[in-house]
């Protein structure tokens, strides 16, 4: 059986991580991403445009922000890419109109798709869908289920890479671990004590799955690198200094062991006949 081919948009330094995560993102897989300000929103559209654009996948991306806002968070180098793309058709750019919301509740998500396939966007691909909360019914679980079935079968049919980008303060983490049935992969993006960070609550890749991890973003010619966050390992240490210093005094109270050390030098023979 052949192995599913995947489509690197995130990925991590050699030998920062377990090494699977290097392999990618699963074709056919649907990846929710929160991200907790606009300036991460946009280095995620930007940088995962950019790692895949150079590897030769077709990227499609809906989004109701406009070039001149995504450029901001570009280089030359990556303008340059993303407009040569523009032009070739290796990249398609769809804009958001209206209440897109609406549109969802009312059409219902099977009109999504089928303009999907109405633009002929090819198979293999990675699509990248920005304000994704607009795509579901926040408000209604039952209803957002339904909706998220209905993409995850499109995207498994067409072998599509999916990622969502939500806004965090639109779609909590809360409501979207509901509909977790439906995502190989949940993680969140923010701005923290070490910059760019990404909380992994699981993401699923060709070998496995990364689980509950933590970790500092950084940004490079070959994308987004993951590793760990010096906030959080010097948190770790100093709990572990902690717990190190708990277990002393437990077993070494400083009064009684000063008591018993003068009972021992009271107790103690003189030596003289």
């Amino acid at each position: 059986m052949q192995q599913p081919q995947t489509v690197p948009a995130l990925h991590s330094g050699a030998g920062q991580l377990p090494s699977d995560f290097d392999d990618g993102l699963l074709k056919g897989g649907m990846y929710s991403l929160r991200v907790g300000s606009v300036a991460a929103r946009y280095t995620v559209i930007v940088h995962a445009l950019r790692t895949n654009l150079r590897r030769g996948v077709h990227c499609t991306l809906i989004t109701s922000a406009s070039v001149d806002d995504l450029i901001r968070y570009a280089d030359v180098q990556t303008i340059d890419l993303l407009q040569r793309s523009l032009e070739g058709g290796r990249l398609s750019v769809l804009a958001m109109i209206g209440d897109y919301a609406s549109n969802i509740f009312r059409y219902g998500p099977h009109q999504f798709v089928g303009e999907l396939e109405m633009l002929g966007k090819p198979a293999n691909g990675f699509l990248l869908i920005d304000h994704a909360e607009a795509f579901f019914t926040v408000d209604d679980t039952k209803v957002a289920a339904q909706q998220a079935a209905v993409y995850q079968a499109w995207v498994r049919h067409t072998r599509t890479t999916a990622l969502f980008l939500f806004l965090d303060s639109d779609a909590p983490s809360a409501y979207l671990h509901r509909l977790s049935d439906y995502f190989n992969g949940l993680a969140g993006m923010y701005f923290g004590a070490d910059g760019l960070e990404i909380g992994i609550d699981y993401w699923g890749v060709q070998q496995g799955a990364i689980l509950a991890k933590r970790l500092a973003v950084t940004i490079d010619d070959d994308g987004l690198r993951m590793q760990p966050c010096l906030a959080v390992n010097r948190r770790r240490e100093a709990r572990i200094q902690q717990d190190t210093a708990a277990v002393h005094r437990l077993r070494f109270p400083a009064s009684d062991t000063a008591e018993a050390l003068d009972r021992n030098s009271d107790a103690a023979p003189s030596g003289h006949s």
